[in-house]
């Protein structure tokens, strides 16, 4: 017997676990934001890949559209370094990168929902998960943003990410890749596990 969640259900259950996950971790882990920053949308970036990987074969689309997002979360990485590196008058822009980023794979990360399509309730709620890490790893980055650009970066977006998954109390990359290895497995998917 499989359990339906309704679109009503899921966005009440997406929006409260966003609002968890956009807490400060500083204040949940005692870590030092950068590592965790970093580590969680490599971790991301890799499991967007795997998610690929699984579901090119079924859906090329959207499958390609992972693999973007996969590219699109390297390319943050890249610019958050660039950011922290920047003077106060380079900041600005490099912030706008990373918001275009941000919004970009918001709105990959809706199409690739719509594509999968509710015909297969196994694969959906699978990609989910994947798309959950994904979202998590920005929620984490604009966590660990000082707060005046924390407000702008938070805004690009986020009625799209209000109503995706997210890796409900994910604190670190150790638990994105645990909650998609977790998954992987469960569904019958030990190729996509990442280390």
């Amino acid at each position: 017997m499989q359990t339906q969640i309704t679109r009503r259900k899921f966005g009440k259950l997406s929006s409260l676990a966003m609002a968890a996950a956009l807490l400060p971790l500083e204040l949940l882990t005692g870590c030092p934001g950068e590592d965790i920053v970093l580590a969680g949308l490599r971790a991301a970036a890799q499991i967007a890949a795997a998610a690929a990987g699984v579901l090119k074969p079924l859906n090329t689309t959207a499958g390609g559209i992972l693999d973007t997002v996969s590219s699109d979360l390297l390319l943050i990485v890249n610019l958050y370094d660039q950011w922290k590196a920047a003077d106060a008058l380079g900041k600005p822009d490099v912030l706008h990168r990373i918001q275009t980023a941000i919004a970009t794979i918001s709105q990959n990360l809706t199409a690739i929902l719509k594509a999968v399509k509710i015909a297969n309730p196994a694969l959906v709620a699978y990609i989910s998960v994947g798309i959950g890490v994904v979202n998590s790893a920005i929620s984490i980055l604009i966590a660990h943003l000082p707060a005046q650009q924390k407000s702008l970066v938070a805004s690009v977006a986020a009625q799209e990410r209000t109503v995706l998954p997210v890796v409900a109390g994910a604190k670190s990359e150790k638990d994105l890749k645990r909650a998609w290895n977790d998954a992987s497995i469960q569904a019958g998917h030990p190729e996509a596990v990442v280390r």
